[in-house]
């Protein structure tokens, strides 16, 4: 089986196939109705998941990092060659001499805007030009990462993204986001709850969120990567056994206190 997998998978890349494995998946099982013995969901569950554990020691076996492959299948596994290009991706991103400070001015949007915010970007609260430059910078950076996503190319959005590094940096220094008027607090939660939406937008939000934690921060452990990928993931039920285990005590509380912010903000989870 292993072998007919990633038989499989090696057609697929080789010749370039826009194939949807799940949807592969489903479409044999429909031939092989009458001899299933479990429920069709399950079946094509375990054999999606088993195609795309072969991919992932396919990609190790490539020499891509075993965190890299791990995240981004785990965050989508659709089309294997997708997620090809989204591995290499990450990968050249970061590599790149200036990753390191490209991630600490993204883990501090993260660490502001916790969940983000619904309200929209009002331009006439605008106090000062670094906020406009910011909004600019989004407008332009978004219809490019759209384009860019829709020709599979994540690795231009990833650039993309990246070079919103000097704006933020110029917000971060030009204003106090949370500010005493309540209106312009919310105004510039919202503008930096549309940077970190551009990363929902190439898909890549658990990979990069633990990727920020590895780069910024010797202590965090390995630990980090599973509980980085369940939060960023949109669920109805999350079962934790000793999620923080391994950790020290301070991120121990960090990781509590994320967690229970977001179950605050999701209606209708339980943990």
């Amino acid at each position: 089986l292993r072998r007919s997998a990633i038989g499989v998978l090696n057609i697929i890349l080789d010749r370039g196939y826009q194939v949807s494995i799940p949807q592969l998946v489903e479409q044999s099982l429909g031939l092989l109705e009458t001899k299933l013995t479990r429920s069709a969901g399950e079946v094509q569950a375990d054999v999606v998941e088993f195609i795309r554990l072969r991919l992932a020691n396919m990609l190790t076996g490539r020499d891509f990092a075993t965190d890299v492959v791990d995240a981004v299948l785990t965050a989508r596994f659709d089309e294997p060659g997708d997620a090809v290009a989204r591995v290499e991706a990450l990968t050249a991103l970061k590599g790149a001499a200036d990753f390191e400070p490209l991630a600490v001015a993204f883990k501090r949007v993260g660490n502001i805007i916790k969940g983000g915010v619904d309200n929209d970007v009002q331009a006439g609260l605008f106090e000062a030009d670094c906020e406009r430059a910011l909004a600019d910078a989004i407008d332009s950076a978004r219809q490019a990462v759209a384009d860019q996503v829709a020709r599979g190319d994540y690795s231009a959005a990833l650039q993309t993204i990246a070079r919103l590094r000097e704006p933020v940096d110029a917000f971060f220094d030009g204003v106090m986001v949370m500010a005493e008027d309540d209106e312009i607090k919310a105004n510039r939660l919202a503008l930096l709850t549309q940077v970190a939406a551009l990363f929902a937008e190439v898909v890549l939000s658990a990979v990069f969120l633990f990727v920020i934690m590895g780069a910024t921060d010797s202590r965090a452990p390995a630990a980090m990567a599973p509980l980085a990928i369940v939060m960023a993931i949109d669920v109805r039920l999350l079962l934790l056994d000793e999620p923080p285990l391994g950790l020290d005590i301070l991120y121990r509380k960090q990781f509590y206190t994320n967690l229970l912010n977001t179950v605050k903000r999701m209606d209708g989870v339980g943990v």
